[in-house]
């Protein structure tokens, strides 16, 4: 399998989503490509945090991307994967911690189980995922720690 990555012309890709605001206390809707969710500020930060909140979008795109990115690759390459659960957790310390003048998560933890698959397979996916998921690496740089683990079934 190698360091192939799925055949993407990332040239010609872009996405777009609109978040707008619903006039209930912090309250959005974010809207795209005709579908529409709503997502609150946590409660953590005084918003309701009834709906889905901004970090549980992020990490869920974490992992969305990578289970995607290994279905495709799998597919393409023959590999038995049967099944694979990535479990996502981001932290933050009482101190609020920065890189570059900007507040980061202070550590990201990421945990594949998959199923159906040899040790090799699972390295070679999580090492492909890492080298060219644009999300993973929004959040490697953006973040003080980003720890990745995996287990086979």
């Amino acid at each position: 399998m190698g360091e192939r990555a799925v055949d993407i012309d990332l040239d010609a890709t872009s996405t777009s989503v609109r978040v707008s605001s619903t006039g209930e206390f912090a309250r959005m809707i974010a809207s795209f490509r005709g579908r529409h969710m709503v997502v609150d500020a946590p409660a953590y930060a005084g918003g309701p945090g009834e709906a889905a909140i901004p970090p549980e979008l992020l990490l869920s795109a974490v992992g969305s991307c990578a289970l995607g990115m290994f279905d495709l690759i799998c597919s393409r390459d023959n590999i038995p994967m049967r099944e694979c659960t990535v479990d996502i957790r981001s932290d933050f310390t009482s101190q609020i911690q920065k890189i570059h003048g900007v507040t980061v998560y202070d550590k990201i933890a990421i945990k594949f189980i998959f199923v159906g698959i040899s040790l090799d397979q699972a390295r070679d996916l999580v090492n492909i995922y890492r080298a060219t998921c644009p999300i993973y690496g929004s959040i490697k740089v953006a973040s003080r720690e980003v720890n990745i683990e995996f287990e086979i079934k």
